[in-house]
């Protein structure tokens, strides 16, 4: 799909998962150009098959892209995400690796980028926009917009927008580079601590960024490590 090129929006008043939907969509042919997006999700998914809460309120959107590999994805749809929830808001999101949208300290949105080499990839977002409350489990760690802002939002505005900066970000596909030069200027994560957990081992170290492959610098006290995956990593909640 060109940058800025007409789409066909699929609108859904109720979905497993706009990601699934979308996937199923393209199976059967659709364009490339197709865009999902649901009121509600009731099976949303985060990284690594974690349920991703998504109510009533919140924007659900999925499209398609077609990229030699995934490696720039995440990075440019957190980019389009945050300064999306910018623009329309005035609040101040930032990003956090791999795929986290960030407003104070908690999480307001996320993505997933799912699908594999020499078909197209199919890239969620989800932002919490008019939620007033989460359970208990993510009320430390969530926020929505109008949480933050005291202040509700028009969905279709935060959608519009999220797509145009899409087609934005876009144009520096798939160069991975030019993409981490613009997420690092949204990035909440130098300083950040956050939990590692491998096999029934775990230890605390604090994040340092991202170095020019995407992976996540960290500092345990003693010696920088890379880490690559996001495979057992949980970030200390806010004031912790």
């Amino acid at each position: 799909m060109n940058a800025g090129s007409p789409r066909t929006v699929v609108r859904l008043e109720r979905v497993d998962s706009t990601n699934t939907h979308l996937a199923r969509l393209l199976k059967d042919g659709a364009a490339l150009d197709t865009v999902v997006v649901a009121a509600e999700q009731t099976g949303g998914r985060g990284q690594l098959g974690r349920a991703w809460h998504s109510p009533p309120g919140s924007l659900a959107l999925s499209l398609a892209v077609s990229a030699p590999d995934s490696a720039s994805l995440p990075f440019a749809a957190a980019v389009a995400s945050a300064e999306a929830v910018r623009d329309c808001s005035g609040l101040p999101a930032m990003v956090r690796w791999p795929n986290d949208i960030i407003i104070r300290g908690r999480k307001a949105g996320g993505l997933l980028v799912e699908g594999r080499a020499g078909g197209p990839w199919v890239i969620g977002f989800g932002i919490n926009v008019n939620a007033a409350s989460f359970p208990d489990e993510l009320a430390r760690t969530a926020t929505s917009l109008a949480i933050e802002s005291g202040q509700s939002f028009d969905l279709p505005l935060i959608e519009r927008s999220l797509l145009a900066k899409w087609d934005e970000v876009s144009r520096l596909l798939p160069a991975l580079d030019r993409v981490l030069t613009r997420w690092r200027l949204l990035d909440c994560t130098p300083g950040s601590r956050v939990r590692v957990r491998e096999g029934e081992t775990e230890r605390v170290v604090e994040a340092a960024g991202v170095d020019d492959e995407g992976r996540l610098l960290a500092h345990n006290g003693q010696v920088f490590e890379v880490i690559s995956c996001a495979s057992g990593l949980d970030w200390a909640p806010p004031g912790q």
